[in-house]
């Protein structure tokens, strides 16, 4: 007979500032596994570190049958640490490690506390694993027919006699058979914003980016229809609350596995706004789209009447001899004349740059924050380009032997962590902390911004060409806060820099190719 178990779930902490210290909303992973573990009958509660308001109950953690941990590169360190308290706490508690880090890093994860991984995702594999935990008489005596049985279980590592056993990729999941997230398991989570998941997987194989074979090369999409459920479930449980879609590219391209063109992604978008204005859900969202989107005037007039009011982009890099390595999605020359077919529409938008790929100079980072002033982007995020486990950038520069360290808090887009071919590691560190954020969030661009946006704005709202005028003006107040806050961060980090810059000055490291 099974039983009812008590499942806790736990965020890291990031080690250091990051992009959303201030508006901080938990990653919707384990949310969507506990809502279905808690349809099931099980007890289920989720603490994220990073909020102060969700700090871990330990009195709860020692009561748990299931301990699960996500975790990302950086915050994999306080992954282990909390790992081991909860071993101290709860022995009898078995500890579970999932996410993009523990997926590529299995071992390590294993060598440290975790006891089983899921590796990839772990919508099936989870309560495939969890049938088996409760048919056992004893989950920490594992004998050879559990082996076997674990076998069958894809996408699972473990260690059994200090041998790691690894099996294959999940199978593929139908994205509509998962729940709609429950946040409210996230003990103290009083949201400014929910975020949504309708899509996963990428489109492009970007040489840094790990998310190609996190999915596998697979992109999943969840049906209109949940999505307009999901939205739907979100206004009843919150109100008329703030929507960002987290898909890594809203309107990518659905194909089949043989790479042939099923749904192209503009039209998918497309259909989603005219189902929210048709549902009467027009409310404020956000999302991640690519450059190119801008070339589709009806889309971004469709997703403002929708009531998309901010986009996120990868703008990658200026530079067009980068055009490999940011998988050739840019149009170099036409950046800035997209971005303004964007604010046109009443859009703002956040750039999401990355700096120090093979052909990037101290002139390409000048560039790139003279760009990014003269195009007037709202919100701009640069970011040392990252070796991440997974990705193929990681993979080049480990044969190369340019990777300086492995210390895992340090690879959050902050800290230099390889040596870069045409500077010096600590020339990169300083251009990006201590000149181009700071350079982009000064208050005279934040206030110059502010007025031009407005004025945007009641121009397209005398034309009657604003289709929500109000939402528009919210949204440049809200810009306006996000740079005065980005200015505290942005000050704060380059503080905390320093004594890393230091240590990346003292040490020589080739800069040959």
């Amino acid at each position: 007979m099974y039983r009812n178990l008590l499942i806790v779930g736990i965020e890291p902490k990031a080690p250091g500032l990051h992009i959303f210290t201030q508006a901080y909303t938990p990653r919707a992973g384990l949310p969507r596994l506990l809502t279905k573990a808690q349809e099931l009958g099980h007890k289920c509660v989720i603490f994220c570190e990073e909020m102060h308001q969700s700090q871990i109950d330990w009195d709860l953690v020692a009561q748990a049958d299931l301990i699960l941990v996500s975790a990302t590169t950086s915050t994999a360190p306080r992954a282990y640490e909390l790992a081991a308290k909860a071993k101290e706490r709860n022995l009898e508690a078995i500890i579970l490690g999932g996410g993009p880090h523990f997926t590529f890093e299995c071992q390590e994860a294993l060598n440290h506390g975790i006891d089983f991984v899921f590796r990839h995702w772990a919508d099936k594999s989870f309560f495939e694993w969890l049938d088996w935990y409760q048919s056992l008489h004893d989950p920490k005596d594992l004998m050879v027919d559990d082996v076997r049985k674990l076998s069958l279980i894809a996408g699972l590592a473990f260690k059994i006699a200090g041998h790691t056993h690894k099996t294959g990729m999940p199978d593929r999941v139908d994205p509509d058979s998962w729940p709609t997230p429950d946040f409210r398991l996230v003990r103290g989570f009083k949201p400014r914003f929910i975020t949504l998941i309708t899509s996963e997987g990428c489109d492009h194989n970007c040489e840094f980016c790990s998310e190609w074979a996190m999915h596998g090369g697979r992109y999943r999409v969840r049906s209109l229809d949940k999505v307009i459920e999901d939205i739907r479930f979100y206004w009843r449980v919150y109100g008329k609350m703030t929507i960002f879609i987290g898909d890594d590219n809203l309107a990518a391209d659905q194909r089949n596995d043989s790479g042939q063109m099923l749904v192209p992604g503009t039209e998918r978008l497309a259909e989603l706004c005219r189902m929210i204005i048709a549902a009467g859900l027009q409310g404020v969202y956000s999302g991640q789209v690519r450059l190119a989107l801008a070339d589709n005037p009806e889309l971004l007039s469709l997703m403002s009447q929708a009531g998309f009011d901010r986009v996120y982009i990868g703008y990658e890099s200026i530079n067009p001899d980068n055009d490999k390595a940011t998988g050739g999605k840019l149009d170099f020359a036409r950046m800035g004349e997209q971005t303004a077919m964007f604010h046109r529409q009443g859009i703002a938008v956040h750039a999401m740059w990355i700096l120090g790929f093979d052909n990037d100079t101290l002139d390409t980072v000048r560039r790139t924050i003279q760009a990014a002033i003269r195009w007037r982007i709202d919100t701009n995020q640069f970011m040392i380009l990252m070796p991440l486990p997974g990705s193929p950038l990681r993979s080049r520069l480990m044969r190369a032997g340019r990777i300086i360290h492995s210390d895992w808090e340090k690879y959050d887009g902050h800290h230099v962590v390889f040596v870069p071919c045409l500077m010096k590691p600590w020339e990169l560190q300083a251009a990006v902390i201590l000149k181009a954020m700071p350079a982009v969030y000064n208050l005279w661009q934040t206030g110059w911004i502010y007025l031009a946006s407005n004025f945007r704005t009641l121009r397209r709202w005398i034309s009657r060409r604003a289709p929500h005028p109000r939402t528009e003006f919210k949204s440049h107040a809200i810009t306006f806060v996000l740079r005065v806050v980005g200015l505290n961060v942005v000050m704060r980090a380059r503080r905390l820099s320093k004594p890393y810059l230091q240590q990346l000055k003292k040490k020589e490291f080739p800069t040959e190719r």
